[in-house]
């Protein structure tokens, strides 16, 4: 209730992070109207504020940010929850695709982090890093898997 009727910016971002560090599955309707949000800002709190939401709900808003959503910002967002998420097969799927498709270097480095840390549930994933150590188009992006698989070894 109070997000509904917060005012100003800045009241109803700290209103979206307190409602995310509290992980609860009540939130969602509370985040609904922020999730689509033409501000930025508010958009990317609210879907940060569902990194510890242990929801289908949750999984089903992050993953779907991180396919289309158009800002940079809002997809690294995604990529930072999933430093802290369960990595479900969903989410491997959603990153892989992510880690070859993504326009954004960051974004595939994120994506490519993200499935290193998932690699022991789920060891087919080094293909996803492989495969960016020489097809990736940024070198940089290229440099940081090769890193990546050194460090495994």
């Amino acid at each position: 209730e109070q997000l509904k009727s917060a005012k100003g910016h800045e009241r109803q971002v700290a209103l979206l992070r307190a409602i995310g560090n509290s992980g609860s599955v009540m939130a969602h309707d509370a985040l609904k109207p922020f999730l689509n949000a033409k501000d930025e800002t508010l958009r990317s709190t609210a879907v940060s504020a569902l990194r510890w939401n242990p929801s289908d709900f949750a999984e089903t808003i992050l993953l779907g940010n991180l396919d289309k959503d158009p800002s940079e910002a809002i997809r690294l967002v995604v990529i930072e929850a999933y430093g802290l998420r369960p990595m479900t097969e969903a989410a491997v799927l959603a990153h892989a695709k992510a880690a070859v498709s993504d326009a954004s270097s960051k974004v595939r480095v994120g994506a490519l982090l993200n499935l290193m840390r998932a690699r022991f549930r789920q060891p087919h994933v080094i293909g996803v890093v492989k495969r960016a150590t020489t097809k990736d188009p940024d070198p940089t992006v290229r440099k940081k898997a090769k890193e990546m698989l050194e460090d495994e070894t």
